[in-house]
C-alpha cells in the first residue's frame, strides 16, 4: 500500500482508503489533496507526483470512479527539483480543471507519489 505515514495527522485523518477498489492507496477531497501537494512542496520537495485518479463522492458517502486521470512523466535529464516542481504544477492544473466537471464539488483525487529511483 502506498504509505502516507509521512503526512501529518490532519491529512491522514481525511484520507479515503481506496482498498475497496483493489487499489493500495488513498484519495482526498480536492481541497485536502491540494494541502497534500502543498505539504509535499514544503517538506518533501524531491517527491514527484506521477499522476492521479479522480473519484466522486456519492450521496451514500462512497466514492465512485470517474475514470478521469492525469499523468506526469519526469524528464530524467532534468534536475530532480525541476521535475518535482513541474509535477506539482501539473497536478494543481488538473485539479483546478476538475472544478468544471459536473460533479466538481464532490471530487476526490488519489495521487501516485514517488521519489527518484521509483520511476
Amino acid at each position: 500500500m502506498q504509505t502516507i505515514d509521512f503526512l501529518p495527522d490532519e491529512l491522514k485523518d481525511c484520507a479515503y482508503n481506496l482498498s475497496e477498489f483493489g487499489i493500495k492507496s488513498y484519495a482526498w477531497a480536492r481541497e485536502d489533496v491540494l494541502k497534500v501537494i502543498d505539504f509535499l512542496e514544503t517538506n518533501y520537495p524531491d517527491k514527484i507526483i506521477l499522476g492521479g485518479d479522480l473519484y466522486v463522492l456519492q450521496e451514500n458517502k462512497k466514492l465512485k470512479r470517474t475514470y478521469d486521470n492525469w499523468f506526469y512523466e519526469p524528464d530524467l535529464k532534468n534536475q530532480q527539483r525541476n521535475s518535482s516542481r513541474e509535477s506539482r504544477v501539473r497536478a494543481r492544473e488538473y485539479l483546478e480543471k476538475s472544478k468544471s466537471f459536473p460533479e466538481g464539488d464532490h471530487i476526490y483525487a488519489g495521487l501516485v507519489i514517488a521519489t527518484r529511483g521509483q520511476y
